[in-house]
């Protein structure tokens, strides 16, 4: 009887297990599709900074460009997208009116094509020629 039990059970499981023909296979769990986009930029003799993996980087607003920052050595690198080059590296000051400050939270590129850089207490306007444009100053307003 045991016997008989158990063969009845393994004979279940086996049909169970088997492919239904009737099945739909066209579900959304079937088609995955991966693209990865690579592009590749000549850096002109230079090194292009990819240590923190585009961590810190923002495309232009008519996203002809892209801008990557090297926290550790304040540079950041104008990536030129139509011609795949490097344009320039913009060395900010570490000290005086033009600083920044070593590690900052982030940044964005402003639609007149300023830097916008923040963090804790510190909200600044850079050009691109790394001037100081502007200081938000944004604890007086806050108060």
């Amino acid at each position: 009887m045991r016997l008989s039990f158990f063969l009845a059970l393994a004979i279940s499981i086996l049909f169970s297990c088997g492919k239904d023909s009737n099945r739909s296979t066209t579900g959304s769990s079937t088609n995955l599709t991966i693209t990865v986009d690579t592009v590749w930029v000549d850096p002109g003799g230079e090194i292009i900074f990819l240590q923190d993996k585009l961590f810190l980087s923002d495309l232009s607003p008519d996203r002809k460009y892209l801008i990557n920052f090297d926290r550790a050595n304040l540079v950041a690198e104008r990536i030129n997208l139509d011609n795949l080059s490097l344009e320039r590296k913009m060395h900010f000051e570490k000290d005086g009116p033009n600083a920044l400050p070593v590690y900052f939270g982030g940044f964005n590129i402003t639609p007149d094509e300023q830097l916008l850089v923040w963090n804790y207490r510190f909200y600044k306007v850079f050009d691109q020629n790394t001037q100081l444009v502007r200081d938000l100053d944004l604890e007086k307003i806050a108060a």
